[in-house]
């Protein structure tokens, strides 16, 4: 998990080539946890041929996702800003847009992976139709990604070296449970000591 963390870090050139490398992670680690025979000899060999298969769609997505937080954040700043009583109303639904847009940010890369010949617009209509039909524990992944994304930040030590992994195990694991996917092949292969 530490060698596959450190291609990662090594792969992911923030604004460049960081969402290929997190889709490439995502990816590795969705099969390795579905497919626990799978041996990867050499991560940084397999996260730079995922990161080329990865690279456009991941970097689009990151785009469109970027995009919408930044109209949702001057759609809050812009009806916050109003004195009519109605008008709060639509700060509200910006609000629930953020939270939505933070929904669907934790779960499209595994989406992604998960079908990777799916279209972009398809993997975000999934996982926004996830979201929209089970928001609550969706609530429960994100907030769970975000608070070990912060521990990790706060401590700034080695920790940081296994938490973008972590992170994608939960959120893979996170997304399989939501979709009704069968575990006890994964368990029974873990429980083997495969």
């Amino acid at each position: 998990m530490i060698r596959l963390n450190l291609s990662f870090l090594l792969l992911s050139i923030p604004l460049i080539t960081h969402p290929g490398a997190k889709a490439a992670m995502y990816s590795i680690v969705h099969d390795f946890l579905f497919d626990p025979l799978h041996k990867t000899t050499n991560p940084l060999r397999e996260m730079a041929k995922q990161l080329q298969v990865q690279f456009k769609r991941s970097l689009f997505v990151e785009v469109l996702k970027w995009i919408a937080f930044l109209v949702i954040l001057v759609s809050i700043a812009f009806w916050s800003s109003r004195t009519e009583p109605w008008q709060g109303f639509i700060t509200i639904v910006a609000i629930y847009g953020l939270v939505f847009w933070h929904l669907i940010s934790t779960f499209v890369y595994p989406v992604m992976t998960y079908d990777q010949k799916a279209s972009i617009s398809n993997s975000i209509k999934i996982t926004g139709r996830l979201v929209l039909s089970k928001p609550f524990e969706c609530f429960f992944y994100s907030i769970t990604s975000f608070l070990l994304f912060l521990v990790s930040v706060l401590l700034m030590g080695p920790i940081l070296v296994v938490v973008p992994v972590f992170i994608a195990i939960l959120a893979t694991l996170g997304y399989q449970q939501l979709i009704g996917s069968d575990f006890e092949n994964v368990f029974t292969m873990a429980s083997k000591g495969y």
